[in-house]
């Protein structure tokens, strides 16, 4: 298939194709570019580790986990990061309560 039947074919303009094989035989791929992160790196990088924290300290409020995760790693963190980091775990602080019909 020749360039002008292939940017008919696939509706691209002739120059993109151009620019295309430019690519490939510079790179060797036409794989997109991989963006680094932005923003701040989280506190709390091993989730591993804090799912297991969470499940040592599932009945405190955040403020008592703030002081226990301190105590632990020696690091200090906000009630909101760790809110965040159980969101992400999807740890749910939702208690179940079954009441059974009173007769």
């Amino acid at each position: 298939m020749s360039k002008m039947e292939a940017s008919r074919t696939f509706r691209v303009a002739r120059t993109t194709l151009d620019d295309w094989l430019v690519l490939r035989a510079e790179q060797g791929h036409l794989l997109p570019k991989v963006h680094e992160r932005r923003g701040p790196l989280p506190k709390i990088r091993d989730l591993q580790a804090f799912e297991a924290f969470a499940a040592r300290h599932e009945g405190k409020t955040l403020a008592q986990m703030q002081s226990a995760w301190q105590e632990e790693t020696g690091q200090r963190v906000s009630d909101q990061t760790l809110s965040t980091t159980l969101r992400k775990i999807v740890w749910t602080r939702k208690k179940r309560v079954s009441c059974s019909p009173s007769d």
